[in-house]
């Protein structure tokens, strides 16, 4: 990618998007997974220089854990978009900003019918074991009581 610099902006470049429809309800999925997460940091904000020029990008969720930084893509029904994001843009320009280690993670509400993607974990605590792959793929979610369980990092 060859980044050059990355600044964390106070706010977004551009003025809110009016969202409806499956937008509307994959942004009130993913704030729900925020909110479940305390020490979240929800859609922050980077400005980045790279071979290609200036850009922006928001990922997600970033969650700090011991081991360094969670970069979390939330999506309603599972796409390899999503991982590609994370693997090419989210984790280089983090870890070029942190300098310490940044992990992905796709959280999905669906995997969709014939799904055939990478097997999913069910917890956070399956993360730090060293056996999922990374960007790895945490899904699917049941009710709203199951969610902060499967979000616990305890083992």
């Amino acid at each position: 990618m060859g980044l050059e610099e990355v600044v964390l902006l106070r706010k977004s470049p551009w003025p809110p998007a009016k969202l409806s429809g499956f937008a509307k309800q994959g942004k009130a999925f993913e704030k729900a997974i925020a909110q479940a997460l305390p020490s979240a940091m929800h859609n922050p904000w980077f400005q980045f220089k790279d071979a290609n020029g200036p850009g922006c990008c928001s990922p997600d969720i970033l969650l700090p854990i011991p081991q360094g930084i969670l970069c979390i893509e939330v999506k309603l029904t599972y796409c390899e978009e999503a991982q590609r994001q994370l693997s090419l843009l989210y984790l280089p320009i983090l870890r070029k900003f942190f300098a310490r280690p940044v992990a992905g993670l796709v959280i999905v509400k669906s995997l969709g019918q014939g799904y055939a993607g990478p097997k999913p974990i069910h917890s956070l605590s399956q993360v730090f074991g060293g056996s999922a792959p990374w960007p790895c793929l945490l899904a699917p979610f049941g009710n709203r009581a199951h969610l902060k369980a499967q979000l616990s990092l305890a083992p």
